[in-house]
């Protein structure tokens, strides 16, 4: 979320595309985004919407509001549906916020992560925020930690990993739980077991001692 002395950008709310969603009150300015954040469209027409069904464009998973002035942020309330709210619904549920509100998560796969398809339905059960997504089509396992550095997993509460259909489509052979190891000698052969023990040891390194 960006925030000044005039205004607010909320975080990327979820939504369900061709749906539609009610916020507490209208915004100054209104985007849609796809399952992968890029923007689709935008409109400032959505001063007047308070309590009124807003459809939702298909392909957009996300909308993000500017909040003007920026005291009413904390009354923002967004519910899916088209029913006139009532009372006060803190987002992610009736009484408690969502396991993952407010934690950031990096996304490591293949070309299923790159699409972004699943990772809306994630955010939206869980609460959590994409801090980048690095999944690269065609990509094994044992690679898909590379792009990781300190900065970045110190910044993240999460990093999910979702792989092993390169890894099964290219015979990569399974190898043993012994291979798990980091002195493990990639020169005996190829191991799966190994290269996920690999990107785990990115940034879960071992406990020495």
């Amino acid at each position: 979320m960006g925030q000044n002395a005039t205004y607010a950008i909320t975080d990327l709310i979820p939504v369900t595309p061709g749906g539609h969603f009610v916020s507490s009150f209208g915004t100054n300015s209104l985007c849609f985004y796809n399952a992968s954040g890029q923007f689709i469209s935008g409109s400032k027409d959505y001063s007047s919407s308070a309590r009124t069904p807003v459809s939702v464009p298909e392909g957009a998973w996300f909308v993000q509001f500017q909040v003007t002035p920026v005291n009413r942020l904390e009354a923002l309330m967004v519910t899916e549906g088209d029913a006139e709210q009532t009372g006060y619904i803190p987002f992610g549920g009736s009484s408690n916020a969502l396991p993952g509100q407010g934690k950031k998560v990096l996304w490591l796969g293949d070309s299923i992560t790159h699409s972004g398809f699943y990772i809306p339905f994630v955010l939206k059960e869980t609460g959590l925020t994409t801090l980048a997504n690095y999944g690269v089509p065609g990509l094994g396992i044992r690679t898909m930690s590379d792009p990781l550095t300190a900065e970045t997993i110190a910044s993240a509460d999460l990093i999910s990993v979702f792989g092993g259909t390169n890894d099964y489509g290219g015979n990569r052979p399974l190898g043993t739980l012994a291979d798990c190891r980091v002195d493990y000698d990639e020169a005996s052969g190829k191991s799966f077991y190994y290269d996920v023990f690999y990107v785990l040891n990115t940034y879960i390194p071992p406990v020495s001692g």
